[in-house]
């Protein structure tokens, strides 16, 4: 079954990794929820790095997240969230929109279980 997982997530890396040439420079791998947010504090957090690109999937029942990151411009601020409700993001919108920031991607998917999830970026200049 690990194996399977494995095959599943590697296929899902490779059609989603950036093509040559684009100006993506960092492309994470699948992870869950916690090693995402373990991800962004240990590696992405001051590598002047924004997020361009943050999706969630199932695979065997599991929710993972992956991203992707571009060069952060100069005087651009970014935040993120993953994993939230129709409710909860529909807030931190408002939130974000009312600091200056702009939603940038939205992604939601509805788990097998019936659940929404909902992943934002947001920047501001």
């Amino acid at each position: 079954m690990k194996h399977i997982l494995s095959a599943a997530l590697t296929a899902l890396i490779l059609s989603t990794a950036p093509t040559p040439g684009t100006a993506q420079v960092l492309t994470s791998e699948w992870m869950t929820g916690g090693q995402f947010q373990t991800y962004i504090q240990t590696q992405i957090n001051g590598q002047r790095l924004m997020m361009t690109h943050l999706e969630a999937g199932e695979f065997h029942g599991a929710v993972y997240y992956f991203a992707t990151f571009d060069p952060q411009p100069s005087g651009l601020g970014w935040a993120m969230h993953h994993g939230l409700s129709d409710a909860t993001f529909n807030a931190r919108n408002r939130e974000f929109q009312a600091q200056g920031y702009y939603l940038r991607h939205q992604q939601r998917f509805i788990s097998s279980t019936g659940r929404a999830y909902n992943q934002g970026v947001w920047y501001r200049n």
